[in-house]
């Protein structure tokens, strides 16, 4: 019965190793192809309650403008170039 135990805690903890190296491996493959696609926005607005919320954002970044895009009630913002990765 012990036996039994030790494998079943074994092969669980290698299916979980297993899921955080292809989940790592995943992040890698989406970063090297797209470096601002797993970005996180730089100003992220959620109103709550009637009152709204007046927001300017402006991009300190030469050659680069804010981008607005709205999820789930929610606005986000990230900071877009003008310019290619040359």
């Amino acid at each position: 019965m012990r036996a039994q135990t030790i494998r079943i805690v074994a092969n669980t903890l290698i299916v979980q190793i297993a899921l955080l190296v292809t989940l790592f491996m995943g992040v890698l493959i989406v970063r090297s192809s797209c470096h601002e696609c797993l970005a996180a926005p730089s100003v992220a607005v959620c109103e709550r309650g009637t009152n709204p919320i007046e927001v300017q954002v402006e991009s300190n970044q030469i050659h680069g403008y804010i981008k607005e895009r709205q999820f789930a009630g929610c606005f986000f913002y990230w900071h877009e170039s003008n310019r290619s990765g040359n």
